[in-house]
């Protein structure tokens, strides 16, 4: 529902045509807010902290980008714990590991090039949108 709610926020503001302007307060509001949300709900982080960003004035490549660093240094830093709980002597099933690396380390690779393909007036749709699918794809396999 976070996710919903900053994704349709972000998608009436660049709808209407509001001007935003840098707001770097938001920012810290928005990351609190994010994880928390990821403490809570166990995801949406990324989404999160991707459309607080847009929405706190950030331009929509540099939101995207930043994100995608944070998350595959995060990623990095799960498989280095994965390992070092490993060396510790607890026994940990190394078939989650590829699960753990996959995902944040491909979005770091791949991101870069189609933040960079892709103009920002398409962005500033296809991030809230994408955001927006990510919420409907679990609500419409309940149903």
């Amino acid at each position: 529902m976070v996710v919903l709610l900053v994704a349709s926020t972000t998608l009436v503001q660049k709808y209407v045509g509001a001007a935003t302007e840098y707001r770097p307060r938001w920012l810290i509001g928005f990351a609190i807010f994010a994880g928390l949300n990821k403490g809570i709900a166990g995801s949406g982080y990324g989404p999160v902290i991707t459309l607080g960003e847009i929405i706190s004035g950030v331009y929509e490549k540099s939101a995207t980008a930043i994100t995608s660093m944070a998350e595959g240094v995060v990623s990095l830093a799960g498989i280095a714990a994965f390992f070092g709980i490993t060396a510790a002597g607890v026994e940990i099933n190394l078939m989650l590991l590829p699960s753990v690396f996959a995902g944040g380390f491909l979005a770091a690779i791949l991101s870069p090039y189609t933040v960079r393909a892709l103009p920002n007036r398409a962005l500033q749709y296809l991030v809230p949108g994408y955001a927006l699918v990510l919420v409907v794809i679990p609500f419409a396999q309940i149903l």
